[in-house]
């Protein structure tokens, strides 16, 4: 009889019911280096959405900008490319540095801490 010496063998069943949503785009992730179905932080991205008046990708795009910006003209100075994509998170440090600057009143200059009075005056504090 023809296929008499084959050994069949069975596969698993298929399963019917669906994945969980972390456990999918955990293999998503694993398998393809990116999410398919569905992003972790789209939940987020909706409640920052309500809360804010413009839009994420807006906020995406410059960022975006700023990178290339970045990597522009450390081309053009020769200098090193690999931590430009570290620009954002440096303006936005910079900037928090700004805002206490403008807001802030006191000052640690070598060991000493100062305040600056409303005048212009610069006053040693305890």
């Amino acid at each position: 009889a023809a296929g008499a010496g084959l050994l069949r063998l069975g596969h698993p069943p298929i399963p019917t019911d669906e994945f969980d949503q972390s456990e999918m785009l955990a293999v998503e992730k694993e398998a393809v280096g990116l999410f398919i179905s569905a992003h972790p932080l789209k939940a987020v991205r909706e409640a920052m959405n309500a809360k804010t008046d413009c839009a994420l990708a807006a906020l995406g795009g410059l960022a975006g900008l700023r990178l290339v910006q970045a990597w522009v003209l450390s081309r053009l100075i020769s200098a090193d490319t690999r931590l430009v994509w570290l620009s954002p998170l440096r303006d936005v440090i910079s900037f928090g540095v700004y805002l206490a600057a403008i807001f802030g009143d006191r000052v640690t200059w070598r060991g000493a801490r100062l305040r600056v009075a409303r005048n212009g005056m610069i006053l040693a504090t305890s």
